[in-house]
């Protein structure tokens, strides 16, 4: 298995996270894409590349430790070209043209050095950069996200070149197998310490890392407290780049609001351990320790290095960062974090509201919610809710029911609203956005689709909305009645006394009205929003005419009506041709346990 040298960061950046910065225009913002010629680390074999990685073998060294070794180049190789081949990283965009001109600078001094990194952006939101023995050097979206200059994320690329220049993975790897055989200096000792013995070393890479990064980064002139604000953040890893407040407002309008109960009124802030004493476990020493090993350096310093925070390009680095707030978005959406995307893009529309990257996100992160929302108990539902009472956690909450970060109040009330009144919430965001920008073929699926799940899914029809406020404003003037109901408006507006109604009297009080029979009021003025809504109620009508039809069928007439539906469904679709592009090629050895891939097979 490829080892990973892993230098994570995280920075927690709070509302006003571009205000004393630049900020980048990012209206006509386009997802980031590859571009240009794919370099050979991509195009060459991974055969190739192994013939190649064989002749570094040290031949000096025991017979065993040789093909130790000679397995490392072949599982080393494997792993790497299996990232390169995923279709997870990029090539030529504009934030890995960047981050490579900022390893341009920090090694100009040492071009032979240049010469041999490759650097790559990893389309992932997880917060993690890490080095591989052939100079490749993974950096991914979500810790672009986190940084705060440019001198930060030198650091971290000088903490990987470290890695790669005094070969860690190699001998992190011999390490291993030294360890298992209970040769060299794990010779005649207990597998407890060898084991332990392994972490120690482990960690001793760590602090090299981090020691020569740091003497690079003073060496090319950057700012070298930027390796303390890289620490800094390292121990916000876990939590999100931002905390901003979240309200449900942000679902609601003067006519809809939500019942209290499903938003939590407080939440528990992150807590940062960060323990002096290294675990025994761990293969990283702690942050607090690290930190700590650095500014022993730092204070060594004369008191006249300072270094820049930018060498490259200021406006370059903020606009890079913003690229990669905008991506998270959409990448947390890819890997099925749909709540979490929604959060994340609504803080990022607080500094660019109403952008169209933004909002058509938005708009895919709600669909995709609603419709699993509407989806009846799978297994998959029933494994994670079994794990999560055995377990005693879930939903992001703590014991005591509070969740703890923006992020997981935002969950939390996603989780907690009922099935209609998000259905309405998403339509009503997603015909907004539909509205602003009618051209987008994909919004107006999705906003057809939210309509088709609120009439199949919910049984929900026009007749189910008031489209005038009176009976909104008779319901919301009760308060006024009721001296002790008046206490608790907050905001003294119909919406807001409705909002007391719907929180503190009875059902019955209501006289059978549903919170959200108002919220369509404004929308159905629109002659087109009505038209998509009959439409969808028309979809309906006709899923139910053909459920009857299939009752008087025959187990005949079934089956032929089943095959004509696939065919139609899973058929060419006027495609002639289907062309395989680097397809991959995977042997197994079946008289293993769990059929052990045969790397060498696979790859010749």
């Amino acid at each position: 298995m490829l080892k990973r040298n892993a230098f994570l960061l995280a920075f927690l950046v709070l509302p006003a996270f571009l205000l004393a910065q630049q900020v980048p225009n990012m209206d006509n913002y386009t997802p980031a894409r590859s571009s240009g010629t794919l370099p050979p680390d991509i195009l060459q074999t991974t055969d190739e590349k192994y013939e190649r990685s064989k002749t570094q073998i040290n031949t000096g060294q025991s017979e065993e430790l040789q093909k130790a070794e000679d397995n490392f180049y072949l599982q080393n190789n494997y792993q790497v070209d299996q990232i390169l081949h995923s279709g997870a990283i990029m090539v030529g965009d504009s934030m890995g043209l960047y981050v490579n001109r900022v390893a341009d600078s920090l090694l100009a001094k040492d071009p032979v050095l240049r010469a041999q990194i490759n650097i790559y952006i990893l389309r992932s939101p997880v917060v993690n950069a890490f080095a591989t023995d052939r100079g490749s050097i993974f950096v991914t979206v979500g810790l672009l996200t986190r940084l705060s200059n440019e001198a930060e994320l030198a650091y971290v690329l000088a903490h990987e070149i470290v890695h790669f220049k005094r070969r860690h993975v190699l001998t992190g790897y011999i390490e291993g197998v030294q360890m298992q055989e209970g040769q060299g200096k794990y010779e005649a000792t207990t597998f407890e310490n060898r084991f332990l013995k392994k972490h120690s070393y482990a960690r001793s890479q760590e602090t090299q890392a981090d020691e020569e990064g740091f003497d690079m980064l003073v060496a090319s002139n950057y700012d070298p407290r930027a390796a303390m604000g890289a620490f800094d953040i390292l121990a916000e890893a876990d939590f999100p780049f931002t905390d901003t407040l979240f309200s449900k407002s942000l679902f609601e309008s003067p006519y809809f609001v939500f019942p209290s109960e499903y938003y939590a009124d407080t939440i528990k802030h992150y807590r940062i351990d960060d323990e002096e004493e290294d675990n025994d476990l761990s293969t990283h020493p702690s942050v607090f320790k690290r930190r700590k090993n650095i500014k022993r350096r730092l204070i060594k310093l004369r008191e006249d290095t300072l270094g820049a925070k930018f060498l490259v390009s200021e406006s370059m680095f903020y606009r890079v960062r913003a690229m990669a707030m905008f991506e998270e978005t959409s990448l947390r959406i890819n890997d099925g974090e749909y709540k979490e995307s929604v959060y994340i893009n609504q803080s990022v529309q607080k500094t660019y509201p109403g952008n169209y990257f933004l909002e058509k996100e938005m708009v895919r992160a709600i669909f995709a919610i609603t419709v699993k929302k509407n989806t009846s108990f799978f297994f998959g539902d029933l494994e994670e809710l079994l794990a999560a009472l055995f377990s005693g956690e879930g939903g992001g909450d703590d014991d005591d029911g509070q969740p703890t970060g923006e992020m997981a109040r935002t969950t939390s009330f996603i989780d907690k609203t009922d099935r209609d009144g998000w259905n309405i919430a998403a339509v009503k965001y997603a015909w907004a956005v539909h509205k602003k920008f009618p051209e987008d073929k994909d919004i107006t699926v999705w906003c057809v689709g939210l309509f088709r799940e609120l009439t199949v899914e919910n049984d929900v029809r026009i007749k189910d909305f008031n489209d005038d406020d009176s009976l909104f404003l008779t319901i919301g003037n009760k308060v006024l009645s009721d001296t002790g109901l008046v206490r608790k408006v907050k905001q003294n507006s119909p919406e807001g006394r409705f909002q007391v109604v719907l929180d503190h009297m009875h059902e019955d009080s209501l006289n059978g009205v549903k919170y959200w029979e108002f919220a369509f009021i404004e929308e159905m003025k629109d002659s087109t929003f009505t038209a998509m809504f009959r439409s969808a109620m028309e979809y309906a009508d006709s899923l139910e005419t053909s459920e009857d039809l299939e009752d008087l069928m025959t187990g005949k007439q079934l089956k032929t009506l089943e095959k004509e539906t696939n065919e139609n469904f899973y058929g060419p679709q006027g495609l002639t041709k289907v062309v395989i592009v680097n397809p991959i090629y995977q042997s197994y050895d079946s008289k293993i346990d769990n059929g052990q891939l045969d790397v060498r097979k696979s790859i010749s």
